[in-house]
């Protein structure tokens, strides 16, 4: 494999009471060092945990990753992670995925970029256990969101919001902005998803979307004659590591309990306004 590597996975479970994210990867820096992790975020707290990347292994016509005796698949995932500090156990089994119509960077994923996306799963519903150093907590019905990305680099300034409860209708919400390096330049990337009760609205640079504005807390999203209004905000945040040039030590703060307002309009009649909680939320140079 080569220099300058990374490929991760996302896995996102939340109830509003214990929301989590896990995120098995493997780094390889400019040395050709090979490392395996598993990053863990909550509402209260990261972790992570370190593991030999011969500890790793990728079946990918069966999905399914393994790192150490950790299991994670699109079936569900069987974890025991342990340091000097902290356990974490947990026992999840996944339901049918809701998944993007098409892949979400559309011609772009043939392009020889840093960093490439990949939505697994919009949404799906979550039942298992977890337990953190011994406090115990039962997910029911809870709401899952997977993704995947490999490359290089993050980019050096980028935009993610990502929910899946909304208090209104049955829907599900992915952005992501960033500024992306290409050859001799570099270009503002946008990928977007609005899975509303089983039909979606998707805004990107590829299908000539623009972003009229910018700023914190607020987006606005306009594709012919639909305008999208997104306003959001962090709740809390904790700190995680995130790659450059194959080395994972960088760091972002990630929430799991933001909040995100949408209202869709085509030309001026309103289509729709969604209020979204426990939704992850980063924000780098933004």
């Amino acid at each position: 494999m080569k220099k300058k590597f990374f490929l991760g996975w996302y896995f996102k479970i939340c109830d509003g009471i214990q929301n989590i994210a896990l995120i098995p990867s493997i780094a390889i820096n400019s040395a050709g060092e090979k490392f395996a992790y598993v990053q863990v975020n909550t509402i209260l707290d990261s972790y992570i945990f370190n593991f030999n990347y011969s500890e790793f292994f990728y079946d990918k016509k069966a999905k399914k990753i393994i790192i150490g005796c950790n299991t994670f698949s699109h079936k569900g995932m069987a974890v025991n992670l342990k340091n000097d500090k902290t356990e974490i156990v947990l026992e999840l089994k996944f339901d049918k995925f809701i998944k993007p119509k098409r892949h979400i960077m559309g011609p772009f994923r043939f392009f020889p970029l840093t960093c490439k996306h990949e939505i697994i799963s919009l949404k799906h519903a979550v039942n298992g256990s977890l337990e953190i150093n011994g406090h115990a907590h039962v997910f029911s019905n809870a709401k899952g969101y997977i993704e995947s990305d490999y490359g290089r680099s993050f980019p050096k300034k980028y935009l993610w919001l990502q929910c899946s409860d909304f208090t209104e209708k049955e829907c599900s919400f992915f952005l992501a902005v960033a500024k992306i390096p290409f050859l001799f330049f570099s270009f503002t990337g946008l990928i977007c998803t609005l899975n509303l009760e089983n039909k979606e609205y998707r805004f990107a640079t590829y299908n000539f979307s623009k972003i009229e504005k910018i700023e914190s807390g607020e987006i606005v999203l306009k594709k012919r004659n639909l305008r999208l209004e997104i306003l959001f905000k962090s709740q809390s945040g904790n700190v995680l590591f995130y790659p450059e040039e194959g080395s994972m030590d960088k760091t972002i703060t990630e929430s799991l309990d933001g909040k995100i307002n949408i209202r869709l309009y085509k030309k001026k009649k309103l289509l729709c306004e969604l209020t979204g909680q426990n939704a992850g939320v980063e924000v780098f140079g933004y």
